[in-house]
């Protein structure tokens, strides 16, 4: 969200979240509608209702890309957020910083050079999900995690934080990326469900119930870290 080098790819209405966002980039992407705020506080105007200028409570997107603050508490409350407030049963959630490539860029104390954090428990926690599909994508430099099959009727909480499998220590099988699939792999997975849609670019300010529209969450929690 911050330099606007995702959203303006976007040829629909568009949404971002960050404390950090540039001045004027609302100027420069005219279909991106800009919260300077964290997350938290973004889905609590929306849950009181009435709090987000522009926004209904009731609105829906079609892809959610979620790059927090790096920490497993803040992506799941993202991910929760978004799947209460923002999904249809066609949503793709994309979550960064999945697949660190070495213990330190995977701890929770941030070091230097990449860092990922503990965001790697997130593909632990959804697995027990069983209404979830999901693909882990072989990126550099921390990899993606794909997520659909949300239905809006009957929410699933995810499993509590403190997982006994869930140490600080990063397994060996996410170092490896045992589990990835390539881009071109996850490309066509996508492709293979992907509804077909025309989403005219430069379209209408968003209205409740709007789809096509790309939703950008970054940094959640009040220790942001700039991107």
């Amino acid at each position: 969200v911050q330099h606007g080098h995702s959203l303006w790819l976007a040829t629909c209405p568009a949404i971002g979240i960050d404390t950090h966002a540039d001045p004027g980039l609302e100027t420069r992407i005219p279909n991106a509608t800009i919260y300077r705020m964290t997350s938290d506080k973004f889905f609590e105007g929306l849950a009181i209702g009435g709090l987000i200028p522009g926004l209904s409570p009731v609105f829906s997107t079609d892809l959610v890309f979620i790059d927090g603050d790096h920490l497993i508490e803040q992506v799941c409350r993202d991910f929760e957020h978004v799947e209460r407030w923002c999904c249809h049963k066609d949503t793709l959630v994309v979550l960064d910083d999945v697949l660190p490539y070495s213990q330190g860029m995977g701890s929770r104390t941030p070091c230097q050079g990449d860092w990922s954090g503990d965001a790697w428990k997130t593909w632990y926690l959804l697995e027990s999900r069983r209404d979830l599909d999901m693909r882990l994508v072989d990126v550099a430099p921390a990899g993606l995690l794909l997520v659909r099959g949300f239905e809006k009727d009957e929410l699933n909480p995810l499993p509590p934080l403190v997982d006994e499998r869930l140490d600080d220590t990063v397994p060996e099988e996410v170092l490896a990326r045992s589990w990835a699939v390539s881009p071109d792999e996850a490309i066509e997975w996508v492709k293979s469900w992907l509804p077909e849609r025309t989403v005219q670019a430069g379209g209408p300010p968003l209205a409740p119930g709007d789809v096509g529209v790309p939703f950008e969450v970054a940094p959640g929690g009040e220790a942001d870290q700039d991107r």
